[in-house]
This record gives structure tokens, sequence and C-alpha cells, in this order.
């Protein structure tokens, strides 16, 4: 919990909202995509505010007039009295869904994915298959969790990272071109640990 006060320094919130300066972790077009696509305006809404930044700053990937921001936090202050939510119920409840569809049930995942869906006014997912359900799982938790520090860590541990990021979509609908290798999965292994152990070896690629 953060109370505000100079001692706590928690400026984390100015670095995602406001229009003083250009922000870090922009929502990306594939993201707003997302949610358009499942027709999921409740949670967009929730996720991502679109300001007028005409006159501050350019962008190749969004237009100024319509830019967007991460919006879960949402007090443009510092230090913000915002707390940060670590881990939240609709995140155990998706991974417990995605646990009993690895089990074969994948009813009982559905189950668990539309209480959530329903949560955002959304229909039951149509997925009716374990490989669909992997998918309609993946996609609830991006939804849900857009902007929480899952993603990157959901899709290494289902393999997806390496296909789903290289698929990632410009504005113009078109691939960025990205280029994650399986090498890009890991981070090197600082070589001041590598000194102080012969046992250890380098990851591949560095």
């Amino acid at each position: 919990n953060y109370a505000g006060t100079a001692s706590d320094a928690n400026w984390g919130s100015s670095m995602f909202r406001g229009t003083d300066w250009k922000k870090f972790n922009v929502p990306s077009n594939d993201l707003v995509k997302a949610f358009d696509d499942e027709n999921d305006m409740i949670r967009k809404n929730a996720s991502i505010s679109f300001e007028d930044v005409t006159g501050k700053w350019s962008d190749a990937n969004w237009p100024a007039n319509s830019y967007p921001f991460m919006n879960k936090y949402r007090i443009i202050t510092w230090p913000s009295p915002q707390n940060y939510i670590l881990v939240r119920l609709a995140d155990i409840i998706l991974l417990k869904a995605e646990a009993l569809n690895e089990l074969g049930d994948v009813n009982g995942a559905a189950q668990l994915v539309n209480q959530i869906r329903g949560r955002a006014d959304l229909p039951d997912t149509q997925a009716s298959t374990q490989e669909a359900m992997r998918l309609a799982i993946e996609k609830e938790r991006r939804l849900e969790l857009a902007f929480e520090g899952k993603r990157w860590f959901d899709l290494k541990r289902t393999g997806r990272a390496i296909e789903v990021i290289n698929n990632a979509i410009g504005p113009d609908g078109n691939k960025f071109g990205y280029n994650l290798t399986q090498n890009g999965l890991l981070w090197p292994i600082p070589q001041s640990e590598l000194d102080k152990n012969e046992l250890l070896t380098q990851n591949p690629g560095y």
C-alpha cells in the first residue's frame, strides 16, 4: 500500500498517464485490436484511455488526437497514493481454468472462463476442444490482466512467445517484423556469476 507521502516515493502512475511528457508502456495496436475484436468495451475502457496530445509529441503508431495511455493506474499525482495490486482473483481463476484444461476438463475450464467473461458482460466462450480452450484462456488472460505484468510469462510458459511476438501487428494491420528467437527467451547469466561458479554455463546466444 502507498499513502502518497514523500517517503513512499511512488511515482509509477505518472509514467503511464498524463500529457506532460511522452509515457512508457503505451498500449499496442495489437492489444487495442484484441479488445475491439472481442467487443470488450468494459475492460478496454478500464485498461486504456485515449487523449489528445496534439502539439506535445508525435508517434509512428498512434494519431496525436487519439493517443492511448495505460489506464489501470489513474491517479496522476506525484507521489501517487494509488496501491499496486500484485495478485487478483481473476488471475487465479484463469490459472485454475488453464490447469483444468490441461487435465482434460474442458467443460470445467469453460465454466471458469465464462465466470470472468460474465463480469465483462461478454457471451460465453465458444471453445469446445482442449486446443481451442488453450487459446481462449490465453486471450482472456491478455484482456483481463492487461498491463499487470502477466503476458510475457504466460506466453513463455505455454511455448507461444515466439509465434505471438513475431506476429504482432502495427497500425496498418501489417506485422512489425519482430524476430524473437529461442535465445531471446532467456537473459544472459551475468559474468560475475559465471566467475563465482565454474559449474554454470552461459545461456545460448550470449
